[in-house]
C-alpha cells in the first residue's frame, strides 16, 4: 500500500471538525452485512431474473450484467424536471409570452419557485464523504494522497484542506459519479488534481447552471409581461 494511505485520518482530523452532518444517501457500505448473508455461496445458471437493489426482480434476459446493462447512478437532476425546465424556457423574450394570459404566466411562476428552490437545495459534500472517496480512490489506483510527498505536515494538512475546502461546494452524488469515473479511467500514478476531478462531471454542472439561469432570466420575462417592470429575484 502506498505510503501515507493509512494516515487519512490524521491527516484529516483537523479539517473534520468543521465539516456538518450529512444529509446525502447513506453509502451502499452500510448494507454489506443483510446483503452478504443472502447471496448464494456457489454460483447458479441465471434464470432470465436478477435481483434489483430493491430485491425485486428484474429481466436479464439469461445473461450476466455487463458494462451496458450494469446500473448507472441516477442524475442530480431528474428526467421530469429536466423536461418541465425545457418546456418553460422556450419562452425567452417579452413577445413569445405575450400570448399568454395572465393566468397561464402565474403557473409559470409558481413553477419556476418550485424549480429554483429544488436546485437551490443542492448542498455539497461533508468532509468525511470527501474523504472517504479520495481515500478509496487513492487505493484503487495505488497513489499516494495529495500533499503525503510533502515533508512539512502542516503542508500535508493545508494541501488536504483544499481539496476539501474546494470539492465541498459540489453535491455529493456529483462527486460520487466523478470518482467512480475515475476509478475506471484513471492511468496516472499521482492522485487526480482537483480539476482533474470535476473534469468528468463539468458537462452536468455546466447544464444545471444553464437551467437555473434559464429560469430566473424566464422568471423576469414573465414579471415585465404581467407587471410591466422587472422584479427583483
Amino acid at each position: 500500500m502506498p505510503q501515507g494511505l493509512t494516515k487519512i485520518g490524521d491527516h484529516l482530523k483537523t479539517i473534520k471538525s468543521h465539516s456538518q452532518p450529512s444529509t446525502s444517501t447513506p453509502s451502499l457500505s452500510n448494507s454489506k452485512n443483510t446483503t452478504l448473508t443472502s447471496q448464494p455461496k456457489k454460483p447458479i445458471k441465471s434464470t432470465g431474473t436478477s435481483h434489483g437493489k430493491s430485491g425485486s426482480l428484474t429481466q436479464t434476459n439469461g445473461r450476466k450484467k455487463n458494462w451496458l446493462t450494469k446500473g448507472q447512478l441516477p442524475k442530480l437532476v431528474t428526467t421530469n424536471e429536466r423536461r418541465l425546465i425545457e418546456r418553460l424556457t422556450q419562452y425567452k423574450t417579452v413577445k413569445s409570452v405575450e400570448s399568454l394570459t395572465d393566468e397561464q404566466c402565474d403557473d409559470m411562476l409558481r413553477q419556476i419557485g418550485v424549480l429554483r428552490e429544488r436546485l437551490e437545495s443542492f448542498e455539497g459534500a461533508s468532509t468525511e464523504e470527501i474523504a472517504v472517496l479520495m481515500h478509496n480512490l487513492a487505493l484503487v489506483i495505488r497513489s499516494n494522497l495529495p500533499g503525503a510527498d510533502e515533508p512539512n505536515v502542516a503542508d500535508r494538512e493545508q494541501v488536504l484542506k483544499h481539496y476539501a475546502s474546494t470539492l465541498s461546494t459540489i453535491p455529493f452524488p456529483l462527486l460520487q459519479r466523478a470518482f467512480q469515473h475515475l476509478k475506471k479511467s484513471w492511468r496516472y500514478k499521482t492522485f487526480p488534481k482537483i480539476a482533474e476531478v470535476l473534469d468528468p462531471i463539468k458537462d452536468e454542472m455546466q447544464e444545471i447552471e444553464s437551467m437555473y439561469n434559464n429560469l430566473q432570466h424566464l422568471e423576469k420575462v414573465l414579471n415585465v409581461r404581467i407587471h410591466g417592470f422587472r422584479v427583483s429575484s
